[in-house]
């Protein structure tokens, strides 16, 4: 009887801390700042870096709020699930819960507080259908918190904020961008950084030598940079800005913070070993010697790697004729727009680059041999001390692209290239794209994102923007000093190195331009795309000191096919609102869904999970229709 007696008491024990330890990971009333810290986790979806988050849910039924912990309870059906008692499949869950109706029985949301403008939001999920339900929620958890009158609404979506706007009495709202603009420090590349700290003026960056043992510090936002340990700027960046990705492809820390330049504390360890650590946000310490001599006298010995290239003859296709396999022989850039023409329905909701064709690479070999091009590079190749010496390579590189430009393509090379504008119907003064399509370009493992140029060249002209002139300088641009030093740093011989070109009919003057990622950067194993756009012709990869551009989280309710586009930023030259029509949102959705589809089951190579595998895919807009302009893969 002992035994049962203390069997039944010990379980008691363990029923009731169990209960007390669920207890402390919810409360019904939110009391102050202090016990939100205790609750406190990151938000689901990481959009601005060093967000606190609290859970809420309110029970319709028995008009009940419940503050709960983030770290706890993962997401809301957990906590309904665990506590009170919800038993619905998933599916059903989302579809009951997520609009208004007699069968509703929960309202969801989180409670966001932005250190750094020290602000409370009330933030639902995009799928969220707004009606008197979230309302009430509103009211309620500025009844139940401390937070009071100071908590701002923050509707994400076109549909949220429209509701939002048609309501008679009006609730207290913060808008996306203000909330965007009220952020200083953007954590774009996460990881772990040992090295000098260097503080340098973005006017004199590219003419500094930065050492790989570096971690610059610059004011401004810079394009391109040579190889270094961690990199700190002071102007935002899209995902997909060329900095962004360059950074991203070599595993460097990077992180933007709008006052890091005159920042104190920042300024104390400038020219000292340090320690950067960037994750969803950053902290700077002191390195010992014995760490930056062990990281400083670690050599980049990447092995060398050899690039297939196509040398022998080939005639000029239409780009319908090549697939994605054809890397070798056409480049990456050409060989990844030919592979969508192979995807089934997808000009049914988007348009390709019409006109189109690729000079393969024979063509650009027999110049570059003959204009002795070839031999200039053969000869730096053996001269260690200008690969070595900045400014010895970058004269030496403009001389190879000097010989390239001045010397003329042969006649049967011409001819082939006039007969095949002929034949696709290119008329007089028609306007030409001539893209640089190198096997050392959009592939996987080396992304090649800005490293070369693309022209535009005047059918028919004998003078100024000839097609002769602007196939030699996309020639030429495989020999950017940029190009050449990321070759080196990857390790690719350049020996191997050679360049097609990607033919099309020019686009003209667009609407919005853009790109996306198709999967979500800001959250794990959600089949959402992150999408990045800007007005007309502005590019958003550059990276723009004056111009904010359009980044949302595009999704699709699979429950009744709606759209959602939750945004982080407007267009500032969009006067803050959508840049794409609700149509237009959805025929970019089913273009990317397709194409990403058709390449993770016909084209990938490494064993991902779907959710995860993520295409860069630049797109337009023109006359109302979504133009995919090109595909890579996202290293």
């Amino acid at each position: 009887m002992a035994r049962i007696g203390y069997f039944i008491l010990g379980t008691l024990l363990f029923l009731c801390a169990s209960v007390c330890k669920a207890q402390t990971n919810y409360v019904s009333k939110l009391i102050s700042h202090e016990q939100f810290l205790k609750l406190e986790g990151k938000p689901l979806s990481e959009k601005y870096s060093g967000t606190q988050s609290v859970k809420v849910v309110l029970d319709l039924r028995r008009q009940k709020m419940y503050f709960l912990s983030a770290k706890a309870y993962r997401y809301h059906r957990d906590f309904c699930f665990k506590i009170l008692g919800n038993t619905q499949e998933l599916s059903q869950f989302n579809v009951t819960n997520y609009r208004s109706g007699n069968r509703r029985e929960y309202v969801f949301a989180n409670i966001n507080f932005y250190p750094e403008k020290n602000i409370y939001t009330l933030e639902f999920s995009d799928i969220e259908r707004f009606s008197h339900d979230v309302l009430q929620m509103f009211k309620m958890v500025k009844e139940n918190s401390f937070i009071d009158e100071k908590l701002l609404f923050h509707p994400r979506t076109d549909a949220q904020v429209q509701f939002i706007q048609r309501l008679e009495n009006p609730v207290k709202t913060i808008t996306t961008n203000e909330l965007y603009s009220g952020v200083s420090k953007q954590m774009l590349v996460q990881g772990t950084a040992i090295g000098i700290l260097r503080k340098i003026h973005i006017d004199t960056l590219h003419k500094t030598q930065i050492n790989p043992w570096d971690i610059v510090l610059t004011n401004g936002s810079p394009n391109d940079i040579d190889l270094c340990a961690g990199l700190i700027i002071t102007k935002f960046q899209s995902p997909l800005s060329h900095i962004n990705i360059l950074c991203h492809n070599r595993g460097t820390p990077v992180m933007a913070y709008k006052d890091a330049f005159t920042d104190r504390d920042i300024k104390a360890f400038v020219n000292k070993p340090i320690r950067l650590q960037i994750t969803d946000t950053y902290k700077i310490t002191e390195a010992t010697n014995k760490d930056f001599y062990r990281i400083k006298n670690e050599k980049i010995l990447a092995p060398i790697k050899y690039l297939a290239v196509d040398r022998g003859y080939a005639s000029l296709q239409n780009i319908e004729a090549y697939s994605q396999k054809d890397v070798a022989k056409i480049g990456g850039k050409a060989a990844n727009l030919a592979e969508l023409f192979n995807i089934k329905k997808l000009t049914k909701t988007c348009d390709l680059p019409s006109k189109a064709f690729a000079i393969p690479t024979p063509f650009y070999l027999s110049h570059f041999k003959a204009s002795g091009a070839e031999q200039l590079l053969n000869n730096l190749l053996k001269d260690s001390a200008a690969l070595y010496d900045k400014k010895i390579l970058t004269a030496r590189l403009k001389e190879i692209r000097k010989a390239i430009t001045n010397y003329a393509i042969n006649k049967k090379s011409t001819d082939l290239i006039l007969e095949k504008f002929t034949a696709l119907g290119y008329e007089k003064n028609e306007r030409i794209r001539f893209r640089s399509s190198t096997n050392a370009e959009d592939i996987k493992g080396f992304n090649g994102a800005g490293l070369y140029n693309s022209y535009t060249g005047i059918y028919g002209i004998t003078e100024g923007k000839t097609i002769e002139r602007a196939i030699k300088k996309v020639w030429a641009s495989t020999w950017n000093e940029r190009a050449f030093r990321e070759r080196q740093y990857f390790g690719i011989n350049q020996k191997t190195v050679a360049m097609a070109i990607l033919v099309h009919k020019a686009f003209g003057a667009e609407d919005v331009n853009g790109v996306v990622v198709s999967k979500n950067l800001y959250r794990k194993n959600d089949e959402s795309f992150v999408i990045n756009a800007q007005k007309g012709e502005v590019a958003i990869v550059a990276g723009s000191d004056t111009a904010t551009a359009e980044l949302s989280i595009l999704s699709k309710s699979y429950s009744d096919g709606t759209m959602n586009n939750d945004y982080i930023s407007y267009s500032s030259l969009n006067y803050e609102k959508p840049l794409m029509t609700s149509q237009q949102l959805s025929n970019l959705f089913t273009a990317i869904q397709r194409i990403k589809y058709h390449y993770y089951y016909n084209v990938r190579e490494e064993q991902i999970q779907y959710s995860e595998y993520a295409l860069d895919i630049e797109f337009k807009i023109k006359n109302g229709r979504v133009i995919i302009k090109q595909v890579r893969p996202y290293n």
